[in-house]
């Protein structure tokens, strides 16, 4: 189970939590937090700038940026491993998931406007 908490924009909830994700892992315990950087935010880096499908996949998964820049790839599994890091270097990019476990998986994109995560199934 993925956890999201806090906000993209403190400063609009009296300076609260910032936003995070954290993962709770099979064997119980503490969360483990999802890495995240200063640079979160909706208003720079928004999914209609990219069109991630199918979702769910079987094999391959297509990532179509609006407006291309080198981006950096990061897989997660459910436990908050990283299962792929990989940098798409053109406007129409796939991404192999035919050796996954079925399964969710979060996916990370990262690149100067910003980043994004999104929840990825594989069946």
């Amino acid at each position: 189970m993925v956890v999201a908490s806090g906000f993209l924009d403190p400063t609009q909830n009296s300076n609260g939590p910032a936003f995070g994700l954290w993962v709770a892992l099979p064997a119980g315990g503490a969360l483990v937090e999802l890495p995240t950087t200063s640079s979160l935010s909706v208003d720079k880096f928004e999914l209609t700038d990219i069109n991630i499908y199918p979702n769910p996949t079987e094999n391959i998964l297509h990532i179509n940026f609006k407006d291309f820049l080198e981006t950096k790839t990061l897989l997660y599994d459910i436990s908050g491993r990283v299962i792929l890091n990989k940098i798409l270097s053109n406007v129409n990019s796939t991404i192999n998931v035919s050796q996954l476990v079925n399964g969710v998986y979060i996916l990370e994109l990262s690149n100067e406007k910003g980043r994004i995560t999104k929840k990825i199934s594989v069946k």
